[in-house]
């Protein structure tokens, strides 16, 4: 149900300090779980730096079931519930975890729904002996229950559209391999397919492709799992196949005698692997879990079996800490998923917009008049470096491209060339990049800064020397996007209140401000542009239940609709379009972006 495939999904496990483990419905045993300001914390960060479209959890135990909604309504991600059950040796009943899920969806808002891709019932429940040792027909017959429980709770129109599976591993649960115990590309078109994955209540073939356990080098894991996911779809056509769990660890042991040297577990490893496999994924659009999100400590048994001393180590993200939980960081280059579209632009002055896209190792591309066939790799850069806008600094009819460092680095790479790179300023962080437009019409681009504290300035020409504080606004309201909504050659500043309300500053003064509506906050600004050719700035909107729509003609004279009827959650009046559309990033969330007080310091040019 779900409008964010192909699915950029990172495998969520919120036991990140060392005292938290899950409240263990296994072995029955009390543990402290992590509260929920700390889970919510993680959830705003995967959110925040859109390193993810979507979430999966492993459980609605431990508060887990609150996040689902926020995850949803607070930070715009898709969210793959799950229950996990007590291993079969327990003696444990499973029907309180599957009632607990029949509960849970049912206090979920109806238009949650539409952020659900699919429910998950049961985490390998059948390969794991340790903490499943059920059959596939235990599953099947949960899934049942589960629907018919939920038929009888939920409108009929939701229950259409739901979709199940479980998450098992490829090997035996998802691929007949016969008598062999993992993949092998020669012996593909003996594989066949298993009952359960051909089972009708299977809806996604939801499989683990973990290639280090099959002892896989790190340089062949990419292609490794490509031919495992390929494999799937000749002998599931028709169904969804989406890759439950992949990842490399960064440190550990190696895995039994199928493992050498070639197998390391290192950091290094890790982001090659990541790299590599990223690249694949966009080419086939193949729709994967990353796991994990975080390292959990409590994977650490440091005993005699060496595999969890190795699977706590496959998060992307390090640790994080502190009071607040907001110490999170990236563990490699791999800061997002998914490549990043940036802004387009002119970058040769053909007429013609150019695509400039970033990838999560720090390239940087190209695409000449959005052609792929014209794409031209033109540099690799840290990926401490942000590209925070492009625009036409100097006025000679091509675009720059203004990067912003996390130390608080300013730099412009004049005609998008890295061989004409200025570095302009060093800034503080407390204020950010909140956009780019020209707003005396002088035909060079200014840059407009927002405070954290309310500060709003600009550096006319992009020039830190011609700074203007020109605004203290309250913090309720943000930057939603710049433009020329009047058509009159000078760019506006676009302003939406966390209440709802949306606000224009004409020609970017504070003087000249007009409220233009209220809005329901399930709708968020996705972006501005001239969508109908008529020389205005339009505003683009993405509701949470996936429907696009497009404002015209947008100023204070010409009101999209009167407030209590979109107070009321109907589509923008004078919205163009209601079509749904998986969801775009438009370039890499800017962080820490700022100036030094009202005015910057230049500091020597960038080598």
């Amino acid at each position: 149900m779900s409008n964010s495939s192909p699915y950029r999904i990172v495998d969520f496990g919120p036991y990140t300090q060392s005292d938290q483990a899950p409240g263990d419905i296994i072995n029955n045993t009390a543990s402290p779980p992590p509260p929920l300001s700390q889970m919510e914390a993680e959830v705003d960060f995967i959110a925040n730096t859109n390193f993810a479209n979507t979430i999966r959890l492993y459980t609605i135990d431990d508060q887990q079931d609150s996040l689902i909604d926020y995850a949803i309504q607070q930070d715009g991600l898709d969210v793959i519930p799950s229950v996990s059950v007590p291993s079969w040796s327990s003696g444990m009943s499973v029907t309180p975890e599957l009632d607990k899920l029949v509960s849970t969806l049912e206090a979920l808002p109806t238009s949650d729904f539409s952020n659900i891709p699919f429910i998950v019932i049961g985490n390998e429940e059948i390969s794991n002996r340790q903490l499943g040792g059920w059959s596939e027909g235990n599953i099947e017959s949960w899934i049942e229950y589960i629907k018919n429980k939920l038929s009888m709770v939920l409108p009929a129109s939701v229950m259409a559209d739901l979709k199940f599976t479980t998450s098992e591993t490829y090997a035996g649960q998802y691929i007949n391999l016969g008598s062999g115990s993992h993949y092998i590309s020669s012996n593909s078109s003996s594989y066949t397919a298993t009952n359960m994955g051909l089972n009708a209540d299977i809806n996604v073939i939801f499989a683990n492709i973990n290639p280090y356990f099959d002892g896989v080098s790190v340089s062949d894991a990419p292609n490794y799992v490509e031919q495992i996911y390929k494999t799937l779809q000749n002998l599931y056509p028709g169904k969804e196949i989406v890759i439950s769990e992949t990842g490399w660890p960064s440190s550990g042991d190696l895995h039994d005698t199928q493992a050498t040297s070639y197998t390391q577990f290192t950091a290094a490893n890790e982001q090659i692997y990541w790299q590599n496999f990223l690249k694949i994924a966009e080419q086939q659009d193949i729709s994967f879990g990353a796991f994990e999100a975080f390292n959990e400590p409590n994977k650490d048994t440091s005993g005699p079996t060496p595999d969890e001393n190795r699977e706590n180590n496959l998060g992307l993200i390090s640790t994080n800490s502190g009071p607040t939980y907001t110490g999170s960081m990236f563990k490699t280059a791999i800061t997002s998923l998914m490549l990043q579209l940036l802004p387009p632009g002119d970058f040769n002055n053909d007429g013609m917009s150019d695509i400039l896209w970033r990838n999560a190792d720090g390239a940087v591309d190209i695409w000449t008049n959005g052609d792929p066939n014209q794409s031209a790799l033109i540099a690799s850069v840290d990926p401490s470096w942000q590209v925070a806008g492009i625009g036409d600094f100097n006025g000679d009819g091509t675009a720059d491209i203004l990067w912003r460092n996390a130390n608080g680095l300013v730099d412009i790479w004049t005609n998008g060339n890295p061989n004409q790179s200025s570095l302009i300023a060093n800034v503080d962080t407390s204020w950010q990049v909140a956009g780019i437009g020209d707003f005396n019409s002088n035909g060079k681009s200014d840059i407009l800064w927002r405070n954290t504290g309310g500060g709003v300035g600009i550096w006319t020409d992009g020039d830190p020397n011609k700074f203007a504080l020109i605004a203290n606004v309250d913090t309720s309201w943000q930057v939603a996007g710049v433009g020329d909504f009047n058509g009159n050659g000078k760019s506006d500043i676009l302003w939406r209140n966390t209440d709802g309300a949306v606000g224009l500053w004409t020609d970017g003064d504070p003087n000249k401000f007009a409220f233009v509506a209220n809005v329901d906050t399930s709708w968020r600004i996705a972006g501005v542009g001239d969508f109908n050719r008529d020389g205005k700035a339009d505003i683009l909107w993405r509701n949470t239940d996936g429907s696009v729509d497009i404002w015209t003609n947008v100023t204070q004279t010409n009101r999209p609709s009167s407030p209590a009827s979109i107070r009321a959650g109907k589509s923008p009046a004078s919205a163009t379009s209601t079509a749904t559309a998986r969801r775009i990033f438009f370039g890499a969330m800017p962080t820490g972006l700022s100036i030094s007080g009202a005015a910057a310091t230049r500091t020597s040019r960038r080598s």
